[in-house]
């Protein structure tokens, strides 16, 4: 009979480094971690996003240019920074609250 991987195995690497993560930055505010693939995500949303400069300082990841999307009737600003944290694939999105202008 051949041997099968349990489908959790995959996520290993990211699961082990959220939890290393929460441990190391236990000050560090996230919305939602989730493993996706071989890396982690981390969403702030809302009062969290305002810790977004913190996660990259710390972290020292890279910055990606803002960015900005429809969401209802305005515009909503998007930030997001990569890296690596304990050999996994980190990034970081934010979506802070702050809303400028009208979509069309």
């Amino acid at each position: 009979m051949p041997r099968t991987t349990h489908p959790l195995r995959a996520t290993a690497g990211p699961l082990t480094a959220a939890l290393s993560l929460s441990r190391e930055f236990p000050h560090l505010p996230a919305t939602s971690v989730e493993a996706r693939g071989s890396g982690l995500l981390i969403l702030l949303f809302g009062a969290d996003a305002a810790h977004y400069r913190e996660w990259v300082d710390e972290l020292r990841l890279t910055e990606e240019p803002v960015s900005w999307h429809p969401h209802r009737d305005r515009m909503a600003e998007k930030r997001v920074a990569v890296g690596l944290y304990a050999e996994v694939e980190l990034r970081v999105m934010a979506y802070p609250d702050a809303v400028v202008g009208v979509a069309s």
